[in-house]
């Protein structure tokens, strides 16, 4: 059986599945799933903020074998 969440989450997957598809041959695409609303929404957008910190500096010095890094969040 599926509840909401898992639901919500695999239509999020999906839709962005084929945009990841187009994109996977010029970066590379990683999902982030954590708290971006609710009692924990501070942690998770620092976890963003730090994440994305780090691919942005990376991508500025080329990403990984001229890929960039794309952060996806959920």
């Amino acid at each position: 059986m599926i509840n909401r969440r898992g639901f919500v989450a695999s239509a999020a997957i999906a839709a962005t599945g084929s945009r990841a598809f187009a994109q996977a041959e010029r970066s590379i695409v990683l999902g982030q799933s954590a708290a971006f609303s609710g009692p924990a929404q501070q942690l998770g957008m620092f976890y963003n903020q730090g994440a994305k910190l780090y691919f942005d500096a990376l991508n500025a010095k080329g990403g990984i074998n001229g890929r960039a890094i794309e952060l996806l969040r959920l």
